[in-house]
């Protein structure tokens, strides 16, 4: 089941439309003040454990959105080979939002890009049993082992949130964390894994 955090729940129980709703209550600090859900969308095709491709409901427009929160293992293409985790991580999130699945998509910032100018969003997926889009794809795959904690320099309070789980799923020994996923003797650390974007003039971040 993917886990639905307070705040998260907060935001989408007051989204009735597609318009910018402000997540946090201006009365109490949190790691989500300042989040907008920016548009909503639906889910084209899966490209890894953290890309999707997403048509927009509104414009049609479409777009490659990086999940902010978590950085994947690569899958295997023709530029490069792919990292251990990287083929079970698509698996999953294929899993979590077949192609149709509705999706919103939240931010602090809307402009916050990625490489290839890739809009960088937590990613909410329709939850057709609660009526609402309270399934954090970020939260799902970091409990799950299969990813480690990014996020962009404007994103970096919200998106520390994931750590939880990512320090749950190192713990449990799940997904990466687990020495037998890909028989390699050593698993990438938590803490050393971390990585904050930073963008820079003219340029962007993967």
């Amino acid at each position: 089941m993917i886990k639905r955090s307070a705040a998260v729940s907060a935001l989408l129980a007051a989204a009735t439309c597609v318009a910018l709703l402000p997540l946090a209550n201006p009365a109490s600090a949190g790691p989500w003040d300042g989040v907008r859900s920016w548009e909503t969308a639906t889910v084209k095709r899966v490209v890894d454990g953290d890309t999707l491709i997403v048509n927009d409901e509104v414009t049609g427009a479409e777009s490659r959105i990086r999940l902010l929160g978590i950085n994947s293992p690569e899958i295997t293409t023709s530029a490069h080979a792919g990292q251990c985790g990287g083929a079970q991580a698509r698996k999953i999130m294929k899993s979590l939002v077949p192609v149709g699945t509705r999706v919103r998509l939240a931010a602090v910032d809307q402009a916050s890009k990625g490489k290839s100018a890739r809009p960088q969003r937590v990613v909410l997926a329709w939850n057709p049993a609660t009526g609402e889009f309270d399934q954090d794809l970020a939260w799902a795959m970091a409990e799950r082992g299969l990813g480690v904690w990014f996020t962009v320099a404007k994103e970096a309070a919200m998106s520390s949130l994931y750590r939880e789980a990512i320090a749950g799923a190192q713990a449990r020994g799940v997904g990466i964390w687990n020495p037998n996923l890909c028989r390699q003797a050593l698993q990438p650390d938590a803490v050393l894994s971390l990585r904050i974007g930073r963008t820079p003039v003219g340029g962007g971040v993967a």
